[in-house]
């Protein structure tokens, strides 16, 4: 991300304007996680982030979502449980946002979640536990999404699979396209900064649990 904001033309830094939030964090993970190996694979990907940016929070709900449908079949346990949270999160600012692709975004949350039923189980009866509750798009923009975003890498790099690596590419990969192609649907991308989650690298703590809404 450093790169991308020297490309830009912004000062150097990880966290630059040029690009949504959600999706340089998803960036940022993606080069940690993958390793020497495969990070040479990232440099062709660095041009394709920048001017990739917007103020609609259904460019984090894509990620994250994105994100959520990698991870979700063979992430470990307690990833699972975040990552079907998150993704009814997502399900419920669609049905009520009502955005553009948002019927592609259902059908993908829908079929990832058939995949781990006992989680999805799990997370429609924490939320009927809890009750309905609004979806603060501030909340989803800045701790939902990011939140899973980290969930998800850190499911790939840490599941029992041989090519977590080559996952973790293809999620940047796809992340990358489903952003580039909501943008022109919104209108002229923004350079807006919308301030990245203190997400801790490593496990998850209880309170970024319940912050899933």
């Amino acid at each position: 991300m450093e790169f991308a904001s020297y490309l830009a033309g912004e000062r150097w830094s990880d966290h630059p304007d040029c690009t949504h939030p959600v999706l340089a964090a998803l960036a940022r993970d993606v080069n940690d996680f993958v390793g020497d190996e495969r990070r040479a694979e990232l440099v062709g990907l660095i041009p394709e982030v920048v001017g990739l940016n917007g103020s609609d929070p259904i460019l984090a709900v894509a990620v994250a979502v994105r994100a959520a449908v990698a991870a979700l079949p063979v992430a470990p346990l307690e990833a699972q449980h975040v990552l079907s949270a998150g993704a009814l999160s997502c399900d419920q600012y669609v049905v009520t946002a009502e955005p553009p692709g948002g019927a592609r975004l259902r059908a993908e949350i829908a079929a990832a979640l058939d995949l781990v039923p006992a989680q999805r189980d799990w997370a429609v009866k924490r939320r009927q536990a809890v009750g309905a509750c609004s979806i603060d798009q501030g909340h989803l923009v800045r701790k939902v999404a990011p939140l899973m975003v980290h969930t998800a890498t850190i499911g790939l790099h840490q599941a029992a699979i041989p090519d977590g690596p080559e996952r973790l590419v293809a999620l940047l990969r796809a992340a990358i396209d489903d952003v580039r192609a909501l943008i022109p649907r919104l209108g002229p991308p923004l350079c807006v900064g919308v301030a990245d989650s203190a997400l801790s690298r490593g496990r998850f703590s209880p309170i970024d649990r319940v912050t899933l809404g």
